[in-house]
């Protein structure tokens, strides 16, 4: 994500800052663990803060770059990674930089936002949670440096009728 300012997760009634704030015009990766009681902030990898939110069940819509007030994010977003679990630094810092397949155990939805147009974003897990650009967003070309993803795992993909049983 590229825009200036400071990071913050919005989340029910309060919220969190992070330590670090982006600069304007630079390539920031910004990632989330939740625990269900702890969110941990992670900067291009590294801790950025850390404190206790609510667990807040069926508490709306997930907004992605705008708060509970309605501001927006003056910048870009590119990639958008749910889970269902809380993440590991270093889980976070190895997948940071490549495109994920879309069924990693635990990722809840995987939003690549490369449609390019129109106000639909398809989640690209089995979920198929898509989700609608609002708020005067526009696309553009991102030059986010996430590259293809490394490797394809074996059960990414099936054969009918077949059964892979060796490399």
């Amino acid at each position: 994500m590229t825009g200036a300012g400071a990071v913050v997760v919005d989340h029910g009634t309060q919220s969190l800052t992070a330590t670090q704030s982006l600069g304007a015009g630079e390539f920031a990766h910004v990632a989330v663990s939740y625990d269900g009681s702890v969110a941990t902030v992670y900067v291009n990898g590294a801790y950025s803060a850390s404190g206790e939110l609510p667990l807040v069940a069926g508490a709306g819509e997930l907004r992605i770059g705008a708060d509970r007030d309605g501001a927006f994010f003056a910048g870009v977003v590119d990639e958008v990674r749910v889970w269902d679990r809380a993440r590991a630094q270093v889980e976070i810092g190895d997948e940071r930089a490549h495109r994920l397949i879309g069924n990693e155990p635990g990722l809840a939805a995987y939003y690549r936002l490369d449609e390019g147009s129109g106000t639909r974003v398809y989640d690209q897990t089995d979920t198929a949670a898509h989700g609608t650009v609002a708020g005067g967003a526009r696309w553009v070309t991102s030059l986010a440096p996430v590259g293809d993803h490394p490797g394809v795992r074996r059960d990414s993909f099936t054969l009918e009728g077949r059964e892979v049983v060796s490399g």
